[in-house]
């Protein structure tokens, strides 16, 4: 009866297009989604960076005090986003010592409380784009060398009393180009900004597994060990990067449920969601490669037909999607694992057309995956060839070629990684991409 109900209402959404253009009650308030918050240490200013998926129509409000609270309206934090944050350096925490994040319905804005001494000063904010931010710097007190402390520099701004609120006017807004000439010398963007952020979670999940073989390859090899030895690779060059952390939903061959990969990246908190598949067609001259991310609507028959089998096969009730559609109307992941997809596909097109005869970039397609439905973060699946083509099933089971794609899914997340985290880049001196093995 439960499953009957649920079925019932997605069936009425979709034929009334409660899955399409925005509701009239969302178009009106136009929330924002707050991504991420980001804390660094730069030369005598704490700066706090909002990653937002837009910026809002009203400009942040702040009030200083023991503990400062700073809103945002128009915005709300994102689901996945961590409720507390932390100073995790000697130098942070001598002037922060965490952020409280608060959101509040009725007023549909989200309050940061912060804690720490920088909390009296005043901030001053400015805006930066692709991704979209809101940047705010509280200066503090630094030690001269004769070890007397000299007096915090005012962000052009009289000392507020206490209790009294400071409101950003809206002016003219600051592009990537200009930040120099908006900002003192000593915040030049060329200049270092070390952030001690944690690092980026990637989730990595191989399709199938243990009693489920997936695509039986007409050359008699398995769907589930191609991609799973394809996943240990790509994890290998993840953990030899310092921005990352992975988190792999099996790393052996064991038959784990499509739900519980689910909630497995959800209560890890990823930050990136990437399902590894083979592909299979009753027409044995399909060959290539192709990246899905979710949609409703299937771009194509094929798609849709892929979609179906991979949720079938992994046991998804009707209930679960259902229960899953229901939430997309406040999900903001659509825009960023679009960005996630696109950077794979020209990641494929780059790395592998062109290395193997024959093979295929087929670009990017839209199905109602549950396994990217069902995260609470940006989300893509990769179909890596046909292995009902000769050809294909061929060179997969080449370990050369099985390196070769876990290079450019590599290659594809430090793309994503680079655009969703620019307030980052200066720290990270790592060897350029093109020079990894």
């Amino acid at each position: 009866m439960k499953t009957r109900f649920w079925i019932a209402i997605v069936a009425f959404l979709l034929l009334s297009g409660g899955f399409g253009a925005p509701s009239p009650v969302f178009a009106q308030n136009q929330i924002g989604f707050i991504k991420n918050i980001r804390v660094g240490l730069h030369a005598n200013r704490i700066r706090i960076v909002a990653v937002l998926d837009r910026l809002p129509k009203d400009p942040p409000v702040y009030t200083p005090g023991p503990r400062g609270s700073l809103t945002f309206p128009g915005l709300m934090p994102s689901p996945s986003i961590h409720k507390r944050v932390f100073a995790h350096s000697g130098a942070l925490k001598a002037h922060f010592k965490e952020i409280n994040i608060h959101y509040a319905p009725g007023n549909q804005e989200t309050r940061l409380t912060i804690i720490g001494p920088i909390s009296e000063s005043t901030p001053h904010f400015f805006t930066l784009h692709h991704p979209d931010r809101i940047v705010a710097d509280f200066p503090f007190s630094a030690r001269s060398s004769s070890g007397k402390t000299s007096p915090p520099k005012k962000a052009n701004a009289v000392p507020p009393r206490p209790g009294q609120k400071v409101i950003v006017i809206p002016g003219k807004k600051v592009s990537e180009s200009n930040v120099a000439r908006a900002l003192p010398a000593a915040f030049s963007p060329s200049a270092p900004l070390a952030i001690r952020s944690p690092r980026f979670r990637v989730v990595i999940d191989p399709g199938h597994g243990g009693k489920d073989c997936g695509t039986l390859g007409v050359n008699g090899v398995c769907e589930k060990d191609l991609v799973l030895d394809i996943a240990l690779d790509l994890r290998k060059r993840l953990e030899g990067d310092r921005r990352f952390k992975v988190l792999m939903t099996r790393d052996q061959d064991v038959f784990i449920p499509l739900k519980e990969r689910t909630d497995m990246a959800n209560r890890w908190k990823g930050d990136l969601f990437l399902s590894i598949h083979a592909n299979s067609d009753p027409n044995r001259a399909v060959r290539g490669i192709e990246t899905f991310l979710l949609n409703l609507r299937s771009s194509d028959k094929r798609s849709k037909e892929v979609a179906m089998r991979e949720n079938t096969v992994l046991g998804v009730s009707h209930g679960d999607l259902g229960a899953i559609l229901l939430t997309l109307r406040v999900n903001h992941k659509k825009k960023r694992s679009l960005e996630f997809a696109g950077d794979l596909d020209r990641s494929f097109s780059r790395n592998l057309e062109g290395q193997y005869q024959g093979v295929r970039n087929l670009g990017i397609r839209q199905a109602p995956f549950y396994v990217i439905m069902g995260t609470s973060m940006p989300a893509a699946l990769t179909e890596i060839n046909f292995l009902s083509n000769p050809e294909d099933a061929r060179i997969m089971a080449s370990r050369t070629y099985r390196k070769l794609v876990a290079r450019a899914l590599y290659r594809g997340i430090v793309q994503y990684y680079r655009q969703v985290h620019p307030e980052i880049q200066a720290e990270n001196n790592h060897s350029p991409l093109l020079a990894r093995p």
